[in-house]
C-alpha cells in the first residue's frame, strides 16, 4: 500500500524530488503521527477540561509536527535495527512478551516521544 501511494506522488512533477528520497517507513510513521495529532487536535477543540487550540495552531501544529514526530520515530527505527539482539533470554513468558513487546515498538515510541518533547519545548 505504501508503495502505491508513493507511485501516486512520484507522478506529480512537483511532489517528485521531495518523494524520491523518502523511506516508506517515514511515510507510515508520518500517517501515524499525522492521524495522532488530528485526533489530539479535535479532542482539544471539544474538551472542556483543556485549553482549547486556536484554528491557526491547530494548522501550524497539524503541518509541523506530523514531520517532525515521524522523523524522531524513523530514527527509532533505524536505532532498533541497529541495537536490537539476536536472542532474548529469558525466566518466564511474561518477561519475554514485555521484552518482545518492547522491542517491536519500544524504541520507536521513545524516539517520537523525544522529537515531540523537542518540538514542544521550541514552540513553547
Amino acid at each position: 500500500m505504501m508503495e502505491q501511494l508513493k507511485q501516486k506522488l512520484m507522478e506529480n512533477e512537483h511532489l517528485k524530488p521531495l518523494v524520491e528520497n523518502l523511506s516508506p517507513i517515514y511515510i507510515k510513521y508520518y500517517f501515524i503521527s499525522l492521524i495522532f495529532f488530528a485526533f489530539a487536535i479535535v479532542y482539544s477543540w471539544f474538551s472542556s477540561q483543556h485549553q482549547s487550540l486556536g484554528f491557526f495552531q491547530s494548522l501550524a501544529l497539524i503541518i509541523v509536527a506530523p514531520p517532525i514526530g515521524a522523523l524522531g520515530a524513523y530514527l527509532g527505527e533505524k536505532f532498533r535495527e541497529f541495537a536490537k539482539p539476536d536472542v532474548i533470554r529469558t525466566k518466564n513468558t511474561a518477561e519475554l512478551v514485555k521484552a518482545k513487546l518492547f522491542w517491536k515498538f519500544g524504541p520507536q515510541i521513545i524516539g517520537w516521544l523525544i522529537a515531540v518533547m523537542i518540538l514542544g519545548n521550541i514552540i513553547g
